[in-house]
């Protein structure tokens, strides 16, 4: 499996994520990033798995950064550990703005969203997506929340944001996952558990 519209080099499929450096503060924003090295998609998917185990109604996670950098293929690894159904098809809602995925087991909604189609400033455009209600009674998924930058009043102070890179020489994958609210706790609570152990 190759990321979507990116080559990848038979050298760079093997299975493994890396974080690298240290923790980064950012003081400004009083949480810390943690610093993802993604080498393959199927690692991609994994990523989003790991952070699925855990999720909750209320959980919002926010995927920005550069294009074909493997948002999708996150959102394909979480959704479909959360819903439990690992050959389920997960595209991406860029055309739909929104795909909304059942969790039988606990009666939860995931919504994957993808803005990057948003261009005015209109809330208008946003009134279909229901974010308020979503945001605070489902999982989200959010693909391009960079849209949301004149909506301070729609940005939750719990989420988890990843900001994605793709290194131009070698098309290795780099995420920056920043963690607001609860999340940081969330992270250092999945790390203590292990969930992360692979990602190391």
């Amino acid at each position: 499996m190759r990321f979507q519209r990116v080559h990848m080099p038979s050298r760079q499929q093997r299975h493994a994520i890396i974080m690298f450096a240290t923790t980064a503060v950012n003081t400004n924003q009083n949480h810390d990033a943690l610093h993802v090295k993604i080498e393959s998609p199927e690692i991609m998917e994994s990523l989003g798995a790991a952070l699925a185990k855990d999720s909750v109604p209320g959980d919002v996670i926010f995927l920005d950064g550069d294009l074909g950098a493997g948002k999708t293929c996150f959102s394909r690894g979480f959704v479909r550990e959360r819903v439990q159904r690992p050959r389920l098809r997960v595209t991406s809602p860029t055309f739909l703005l929104s795909n909304t995925y059942f969790c039988p087991q606990d009666e939860v909604e995931v919504h994957h969203m993808d803005l990057y189609r948003l261009f005015t400033n209109s809330k208008e455009e946003l009134e279909p997506l229901d974010l308020p209600r979503v945001m605070e009674e489902c999982i989200s998924i959010i693909e391009w929340p960079s849209r949301l930058a004149c909506y301070s009043d729609m940005i939750p102070p719990n989420r988890l944001e990843l900001v994605f890179q793709i290194d131009e020489d070698t098309e290795i994958r780099y995420a920056q996952m920043r963690p607001f609210g609860y999340w940081a706790e969330r992270l250092s609570m999945l790390k203590d558990a292990g969930s992360l152990d692979e990602f190391w």
